[in-house]
């Protein structure tokens, strides 16, 4: 089994100087590592015949791969334009039938992730490559360390999920049976004027709360989570929050 390797780089969505006031529907960081994912493709590897997309709602990946000749089929736990409507440790594609499969910021919220990379590895054709990109721990600290703060002894936070970090990650490929696992993770830093546009990030950016039975926000916990985060704020009442992709590479030997 080959060992993971590992790397890590830092960078910054916007210059120091600027403040991120409104995040409408603005889904910069999706759209950010899904392009990252396409271009490791194109960059690495010959057109693949037959490709499956995991997550991609916003076509970064989709339209380069077709426009190749590769035939693509989308899937989704739930989102109208999936071709396959699934969960990814419930993958419904028989052995060896794709030679590339991308994987669109939606491990970190799977149930079962060692099942759901092996089953992405029983998909691939020999010599096929899996790409996958995901939140890594480190992703929001500031936000969750204000939610956690504010809840209180022995009480639960719907609206966080435990992160894995960028070696659990690469573990994580080799125990599926990748060979030549890889795994690098990246610090984006960005600066918020206020905690509203941090949390109108999240949202657009589909990083809210995805359970289907939650409970609504009090005044007086978004109170709290209001004081935590302005504690935060420099001399210009901004504060920065970090979001920290994990990128994840593994081929099917051939």
């Amino acid at each position: 089994m080959d060992a993971p390797e590992i790397f890590c780089r830092t960078a910054r969505a916007q210059n120091r100087s600027r403040i991120r006031t409104c995040a409408a529907e603005d889904r910069w960081l999706l759209t950010r590592v899904a392009e990252e994912l396409r271009d490791r493709w194109a960059d690495q590897h010959k057109p693949a015949a037959r490709a499956l997309i995991l997550g991609d709602d916003g076509d970064a990946i989709v339209p380069a791969l077709r426009a190749a000749g590769t035939t693509c089929i989308r899937a989704d736990v739930s989102g109208p334009w999936a071709d396959v409507q699934c969960d990814e440790d419930r993958l419904p594609f028989a052995a060896a039938s794709f030679d590339v499969v991308f994987a669109c910021a939606t491990l970190d919220s799977v149930n079962d992730l060692p099942g759901a990379l092996i089953l992405i590895r029983r998909s691939l054709r020999l010599g096929g490559t899996f790409l996958g990109v995901f939140l890594g721990a480190g992703s929001g600290e500031h936000l969750r360390a204000a939610l956690y703060s504010s809840a209180g002894a022995g009480r639960t936070i719907a609206r966080t999920h435990p992160l894995i970090d960028v070696r659990a990650a690469g573990d994580l490929l080799s125990r599926a049976g990748f060979s030549e696992p890889v795994a690098d993770a990246e610090t984006i830093t960005v600066r918020y004027a206020a905690m509203s546009t941090a949390l109108a990030d999240r949202r657009a950016n589909a990083l809210g709360n995805c359970l289907k039975d939650r409970h609504s926000v009090s005044r007086s916990d978004l109170g709290e989570w209001q004081l935590q985060i302005r504690s935060l704020a420099d001399g210009e009442a901004a504060y920065e929050e970090t979001y920290c992709p994990v990128y994840v590479t593994g081929r099917v030997p051939s």
